[in-house]
């Protein structure tokens, strides 16, 4: 394996303002905040999706994804600042460079997030308006959301890999500036392994939602619910088993740098 010491820039030479373990705690519990929202949200956009390229999309389903669908994305944003400043503050030395190689992949995060941001205003807010094209516009924002979260598993691969740095920035085109870490052997896994779990959290959700606040309205909206709730988050983590387990076997043995 080779070194990795001289790929890592220093520390700033500015102190932390505060202590490490105080700012990593803060980065842990702010992006389980981040995570609420951020599953509903990926869930249920790829509930949507699903549902308007198969055309058996129910109504009651469609009601409740779209209802809280423009929050929860408002959320999600919102409450990925925090984590991300603190993983800057606490880690900068390794993200910072792992964002700058991939440059043009980490600068369409932003054009992903405002074009899907306002695809799912459209759908939510103009459906009827839309017409035949709802489908692609639901279908491009949950793509565009996916991408987001495939360029941020791409950023934090990079981020414990350095030894890749050079290696991605000589042998691919460094004039393309989109190194995307494709041959990371954890990546497919990892974003997989996070995809299923949104798809489970939303189905987890759904379900509650259903036997408790829809059920004392409409009995059969309930159980449509409630087994559509139930269907996503048992067929999702089972199937997270086996993704997690290829997640898991990927990583590479514990090193140490010569």
């Amino acid at each position: 394996m080779p070194k990795v010491t001289g790929f890592i820039p220093a520390h700033e030479p500015i102190p932390l303002p505060a202590p490490v373990w105080l700012l990593q705690a803060f980065l842990f519990v702010t992006f389980l905040l981040h995570l609420v929202p951020m599953n509903l949200t990926v869930g249920g956009l790829l509930f949507l999706a699903r549902g308007e390229l198969s055309g058996r999309l129910s109504e009651p389903m469609r009601r409740w994804v779209v209802g809280y669908l423009p929050i929860t994305t408002a959320y999600t944003i919102t409450t990925g600042i925090a984590p991300l400043l603190f993983l800057q503050v606490v880690y900068g030395q390794l993200f910072f460079p792992a964002a700058i190689l991939m440059a043009w992949a980490w600068f369409l995060v932003i054009v992903a997030l405002i074009a899907g941001y306002y695809g799912i205003y459209a759908y939510a807010w103009a459906s009827e308006r839309l017409g035949r094209w709802r489908v692609w516009v639901i279908v491009g924002s949950t793509a565009l959301f996916l991408y987001i979260a495939f360029a941020f598993n791409n950023a934090i691969t990079l981020m414990s890999a350095p030894f890749r740095w050079w290696i991605l920035w000589q042998e691919r085109n460094p004039s393309t500036h989109f190194n995307l870490n494709l041959f990371e052997p954890t990546l497919f896994p990892r974003f997989a392994h996070f995809v299923l779990g949104a798809m489970a959290f939303f189905g987890l959700v759904t379900a509650l939602y259903a036997a408790t606040t829809v059920r004392r309205r409409d009995e059969a909206a309930s159980r449509e619910m409630f087994r559509t709730g139930v269907t996503w988050f048992v067929g999702a983590t089972m199937l997270n088993y086996l993704v997690g387990l290829l997640f898991l076997f990927t990583h590479e043995r514990k090193w140490k740098p010569s």
